[in-house]
């Protein structure tokens, strides 16, 4: 995972930082409670670049994860008052603070970024939570209860923008548009489609836990980032000699935010 690497999470941050393009896909869950104002749980983000490993970024371990001189510095204040709450907002604050930065590398417009189905991710971006009963260090915390939780078990994260995003999933729509397709297109066919037996295979292998290799990692999501670092080596030369590059980046990607947010909120008729 991302927090594993030398130098802990900060030092995976500040080398996805450093990517001048990379590719990225969501792990989350949709909540089935009509009565819950959580939409989505977010669990995690796999993100590569050219020619680097699958990371995942596990919030839920990653986000409240702190290193010696970390820990010292956001406990002191605490460990003078006696007050342990104290120390929980604090946490909380660090939490919400690394979750910024991620936010200000997903919104970077100066790095271009590649996903599939878009729409979906920016809907889950726009009202993130995490739960703390996945989230020990938080959930063992005194005075956790005291936090703004929704629904006492949801811990909400500022609303992320991700910009200058490509979906690679309307680039073998606009490719190949008399093709038959369903509203939520399947990215394993596409690559069976699209890619050389070789090329699938090396990027399924790159998504699957390393010391069980016939086991998908984290609901598929570090998959699907590999199959798009892939899809897009091989139709991205396809798109630009083609003559569509324009097409997709002023007038099919400006839509998916708009699609989103129509189905997340509705649209007004006036009849």
């Amino acid at each position: 995972t991302a927090g594993n690497i030398s130098g802990g999470f900060d030092s995976f941050l500040e080398l996805w930082e450093s990517a001048g393009e990379f590719f990225f896909d969501i792990h989350y869950n949709k909540l089935q409670d009509l009565n819950s104002r959580i939409s989505y749980e977010i669990h995690g983000i796999a993100i590569c670049w050219n020619s680097s490993h699958v990371y995942y970024v596990n919030l839920n371990k990653d986000l409240p994860n702190l290193e010696c001189a970390e820990k010292e510095k956001l406990f002191k204040d605490a460990v003078v008052d006696k007050n342990e709450v104290l120390a929980t907002h604090n946490m909380v604050d660090f939490i919400k603070a690394r979750w910024n930065r991620i936010s200000k590398i997903m919104g970077n417009e100066n790095t271009r970024k590649f996903t599939w189905n878009l729409k979906v991710q920016i809907q889950v971006l726009k009202s993130p939570a995490i739960s703390i009963q996945r989230c020990a260090r938080l959930n063992l915390a005194e005075g956790i209860r005291d936090l703004e939780l929704v629904d006492g078990s949801w811990l909400t994260l500022p609303p992320l923008r991700v910009s200058h995003t490509v979906d690679m999933s309307i680039v073998t729509w606009i490719l190949w548009p008399d093709e038959e397709r369903h509203s939520n297109p399947n990215i394993d066919k596409e690559v069976k489609k699209r890619l050389s037996p070789e090329a699938a295979e090396a990027a399924n292998r790159s998504g699957r836990w390393r010391n069980q290799i016939r086991r998908v990692a984290h609901n598929g999501c570090c998959r699907r980032a590999a199959q798009t670092r892939a899809l897009c080596s091989a139709l991205w030369k396809i798109l630009v000699s083609e003559q569509l590059l324009e097409a997709l980046t002023t007038i099919e990607m400006p839509l998916v935010n708009v699609l989103a947010d129509m189905e997340l909120w509705g649209i007004g008729v006036d009849i």
